[in-house]
Parts: structure tokens; sequence; C-alpha cells
């Protein structure tokens, strides 16, 4: 993934993006990002996390949350890279949501 350039703008609606998935039930953390496309639009990608409890089907939720925060995004379902602080990995999200 190459250099995006990117907006408070956007930097804030990805915090509230996080912020909205964070709310459904079953998820255990998620991260969002902006990918850059040929072209120079941009797409925000979802990793999301799951609790190892959760009884939702990953489709139904994935629409659930399309439809309930009305954002043109992917949702990607995997485990969160973490830093050895705990915090999650954001530079290494991509690869994780292509296992």
């Amino acid at each position: 993934m190459g250099e995006v350039n990117i907006s408070l703008e956007d930097v804030i609606k990805v915090r509230e993006l996080e912020r909205a998935l964070n709310e459904f039930p079953g998820v255990e953390a998620c991260a969002v990002l902006i990918e850059e496309l040929p072209g120079g639009e941009k797409e925000l990608i979802a990793f999301v996390q799951l609790d190892e409890k959760c009884t939702v089907e990953k489709e139904a939720l994935r629409a659930q949350m399309t439809k309930k925060i009305d954002v043109s995004m992917r949702v990607k379902f995997c485990e969160l890279p973490k830093t050895p602080t705990g915090k999650i990995a954001r530079h290494l999200l991509k690869a994780a949501g292509d296992r």
C-alpha cells in the first residue's frame, strides 16, 4: 500500500466509523484504513475482529454494518495484529485481511 493523502475530514470519518463498528454485537475490535485506488479515488476498508463467542453470521453482520452506517466500504473479518503493547498494528492490517 503506497502513500495516501488524507485530510483531517478523512481522519474524523475513520474514527467515527471505528466507533460505530465497535458498537455492533460480537465485535471485539476494529480498525478502518483508507486505500487509494487507481485514478485517485479513496476506498474505506474495515478490518473487524469478532469476539470468539459471536454467533452472528459474517455475511449478515457485513450487510448490517454497511446498511446501518451507510458508507461505502469493504469489510474484512480477521484477527487484528497487535503491537507488543497491545495496540492495533495498523501497518500490518492489509496482510492480516488477506489471510
